[in-house]
């Protein structure tokens, strides 16, 4: 299953909590980007279970991130 993850991160943290989420296992590929949010993950994992386990448990856990939106990819 492949969903994308939209983070807004404190102004001062959004490069080092890329380079950080882009070390977590099942993180395909992780962007700084313009707009609304900060970065954009995408991540591959077996079910919904474990992108809640992604999710909440590993990319909030990173230092400067504030907030998180999950988009499911169908």
């Amino acid at each position: 299953m492949r969903a994308f993850v939209l983070v807004r991160c404190d102004v001062d943290s959004v490069l080092s909590a890329v380079d950080r989420i882009g070390e977590i296992e099942n993180v395909v590929r992780v962007d700084a980007v313009t707009g609304k949010y900060d970065a954009v993950a995408e991540i591959e994992v077996g079910g919904t279970d474990e992108i809640r386990e992604l999710v909440a448990g590993e990319i909030h856990a990173v230092d400067g991130v504030d907030e998180t939106a999950t988009c499911i990819a169908t």
